[in-house]
């Protein structure tokens, strides 16, 4: 199925987040993360509205009666109920943050179509964030990936004694979920690492023994006469102590999710000298140099407390990415054709090279993009 688009970006500009929000499509609908358990499932018609600017974002979200939203995107479905609606905006992004946001709210979107609206808030929320951090690499989403963050921020709960049981996990209703949010946005943070830790490790523990159960729980979610009653999923009483012990002590960042970050921050500051008409740098060190000069700082939210995270240009470290056997490796820098044009970063040792590249919006603005190698 193709989505139906409304967009204030000009036709070519919305075309490459359009062909994204399809590759992910297509993805979902073969359910490729549990290999074929899930019948493919055609999705019913939805439309993508795109916006250029966060304002004209808000602006949609007022009018369609769904209320301003904060966040970087969102799915919904209309009162009307004929169709169902993924809206995010590009301005300030890069295309691979926003090409995320697509595929976390695509996720939101595949269930609704396959399970309902009672899908547990728990798996669709879980879904989600697994769903966003997967890489489109040739077309097809790798998965499996585990954001540093996120891990850290689990992995924090639950010494610091904090995260709830898996069975009161499970029990959230989304009405419960979306207040204990707005109540406490740690605990919203919480919730959601907790939801996608339980969610990776029924998909990857253990080698996957334990996907075959996640599977058949989504068979039978998946039934028009199981939906809207209570997921048949259960926690064996050994689960608790098994996921906590395993999240804490086996479940490891993918090095790959901390190249992304610093690429991307690297990506804000030289759109920061373009800003600023200053020159741009011939290779690595005169970027850091010239970001050093310039104080930059990239601040970003941060899941478990009010003060954001901080990405300073005199940090050493935001110049070289980790690899696989814990090395730090300085990135490679080709600068742009001339004085203004843009450098690229290379991951030159990384799984799948990822290079930060850049095309220019109808804007004219430079717009930063991670590419992969096959």
């Amino acid at each position: 199925m193709g989505y139906t688009v409304e967009t204030t970006l000009e036709d070519a500009e919305a075309r490459r987040y359009v062909d994204h929000a399809e590759r992910v499509l297509t993805n979902l609908e073969n359910v490729t993360v549990l290999e074929g358990r899930v019948a493919p499932s055609p999705l019913a018609a939805g439309r993508l509205c795109l916006f250029r600017t966060q304002w004209q974002y808000w602006d949609y979200m007022e009018r369609a009666g769904v209320g301003r939203d904060h966040s970087r995107g969102v799915f919904f479905v209309p009162p009307d109920g004929e169709t169902t609606v993924i809206a995010t905006y590009v301005e300030g992004q890069s295309a691979t943050e926003v090409f995320s946001t697509l595929q976390h709210e695509g996720f939101h979107q595949y269930a609704f179509s396959r399970f309902g609206e009672h899908f547990p808030i728990w798996l669709n929320e879980g879904l989600a964030q697994y769903y966003q951090d997967a890489l489109m690499i040739g077309g097809a989403l790798r998965f499996g990936v585990i954001d540093a963050r996120r891990l850290g921020l689990l992995q924090a709960a639950i010494r610091a004694n904090v995260l709830p049981p898996l069975t009161e996990l499970l029990k959230l209703s989304r009405q419960k979920w979306n207040a204990l949010t707005a109540s406490n946005p740690r605990t919203g943070s919480i919730q959601y690492a907790h939801a996608w830790g339980l969610t990776w490790y029924l998909l990857h523990a253990r080698d996957g023994a334990l996907r075959p159960v996640l599977a058949q729980v989504l068979e039978e979610l998946g039934r028009p006469e199981r939906r809207g009653k209570p997921s048949p999923f259960k926690i064996p009483d050994a689960m608790e102590k098994r996921f906590r012990e395993y999240m804490l002590d086996q479940a490891e960042p993918d090095p790959l999710t901390t190249t992304l970050e610093r690429m991307t921050f690297l990506s804000y500051g030289l759109l920061a000298l373009d800003r600023h008409g200053i020159r741009q740098p011939r290779g690595l060190d005169e970027l850091q140099r010239r970001l050093s000069i310039l104080q930059f700082e990239v601040r970003l939210p941060r899941p478990d407390s009010p003060d954001p995270i901080r990405f300073l240009g005199s940090d050493a470290s935001m110049y070289r990415y980790p690899t696989d056997d814990g090395l730090e490796v300085p990135f490679v820098f080709s600068p742009g054709e001339n004085h203004r044009a843009l450098g690229r970063v290379v991951a030159d040792v990384a799984d799948h090279r990822p290079t930060l590249t850049w095309f220019r919006s109808s804007k004219r603005v430079p717009v930063a993009l991670i590419e992969f190698e096959d």
